[in-house]
């Protein structure tokens, strides 16, 4: 009987611990939902706009632009993103060596973090481009719409 207790017991503790380490894994948002990057911003916007081209009665010329932006972006991004992993087993071996240089270690470290600044600089130009190829009325209802989509999303944050 007292190992069936202790048996309860502990799987109770671990399925506390599960529920827990799922709620902090997303930061208070709601389950699905997080905090927008600013990766997650632009492709979002560009989505938008593409998807209510007639709304904001785009060019033609609109569209090939913004998709042409879009697909240079996630080429970018994916240099970018390898970049970086290679950097990180850089880092990890660096850090597995008996002696760790910390100069060149250091170094790999300077060189992720300045790949992970050109890569959020690359989204801002490329979020720059984006509304550069719209006009004012179209970046105005743009925002609109945006200001709608979301706050019906921050009705679902946690206070």
């Amino acid at each position: 009987m007292n190992r069936k207790k202790i048996s309860v017991f502990f799987l109770w503790v671990i399925l506390t611990v599960v529920v827990c380490f799922r709620a902090s894994a997303n930061h208070g948002y709601p389950e699905g939902s997080h905090k927008k990057d600013l990766e997650d911003k632009f492709f979002s916007k560009v989505q938008m706009v593409l998807a209510h081209q007639d709304k904001f009665r785009l060019s033609e010329m609109q569209v090939q632009n913004i998709k042409k932006l879009e697909l240079d972006t996630k080429k970018d991004l994916i240099s970018k993103k390898a970049e970086i992993d290679v950097a990180d087993l850089d880092i990890e071996a660096g850090l597995k060596e008996d002696n760790i240089d910390v100069d060149a270690t250091g170094k790999m470290i300077d060189l992720k973090y300045d790949l992970k600044k050109a890569k959020t600089m690359m989204l801002m130009r490329a979020l720059a481009s984006l509304k550069s190829i719209l006009t004012l009325e179209q970046k105005g209802q743009l925002k609109l719409l945006y200001m709608e989509k979301h706050k019906k999303h921050k009705g679902m944050k946690r206070e």
